[in-house]
């Protein structure tokens, strides 16, 4: 499951947003998320960033495994069907964004 926080391509300013997905999750799962982007309980959840093909930032937000999901839910449901995003790139333990 997925939070999108921040959308980089409305109006060339950055927005905070709240979007959550995918869209089967419960309220309590949503409730998780948006404590999670207000800087609550981020044990277990992924940073992320989302990019066109010419590499400009579309999207930031925060992934949590949840039920056998993967790093690209919120590219494949969210990402590219909204906007034609194409890659994600997640902080690592190191603190480096890397492709997934």
């Amino acid at each position: 499951m997925f939070i999108i926080t921040h959308d980089y391509i409305s109006d060339d300013t950055v927005k905070p947003v709240s979007i959550c997905g995918p869209r089967h999750i419960s309220d309590e799962q949503v409730g998780r998320l948006k404590g999670i982007a207000a800087g609550k309980g981020r044990e277990g959840a992924e940073h992320f960033y989302m990019y066109d093909d010419d590499g400009e930032r579309y999207y930031a937000g925060y992934y949590v495994d949840a039920h056998g999901s993967d790093e690209l839910e919120p590219l494949d449901c969210f990402g590219g069907p909204n906007a034609g995003c194409t890659t994600i790139k997640m902080k690592n333990h190191e603190g480096k964004y890397t492709v997934v």
